[in-house]
């Protein structure tokens, strides 16, 4: 019964929308945040598969593995594999990305 429900609200238009929307914000803050990344100097960027991001750093350096910890202080939930693999949610709205890079 959960899936039928699922696949219906799958097949509504404005959930085509909602999903459109939300890869058009990723993709919108990816960039941002790799030219913010670049322009200040920091050794990291910004990759993307739909909503599924990961974080990698473009320099070795011994305290790359840290940044994860300070993420999480500033209310960041990464999951359990760290810096690798991070979701974004459906109902972020531009608001939320902007809020992350600052």
């Amino acid at each position: 019964a959960t899936m039928n429900a699922f696949l219906k609200w799958l097949e509504k238009p404005e959930t085509v929308k909602s999903y459109d929307t939300m890869h058009e914000n990723i993709d919108r803050f990816i960039s941002k945040a790799n030219k913010t990344f670049e322009d200040r100097g920091f050794p990291l960027k910004l990759t993307n598969w739909f909503s599924v991001w990961s974080m990698l750093y473009t320099e070795p350096g011994r305290f790359h593995w840290m940044f994860q910890y300070y993420l999480k202080d500033a209310g960041v939930n990464l999951s359990w594999v760290g810096t690798g693999r991070l979701l974004f949610s459906l109902e972020w709205k531009q608001s939320d990305y902007d809020r992350l890079l600052e």
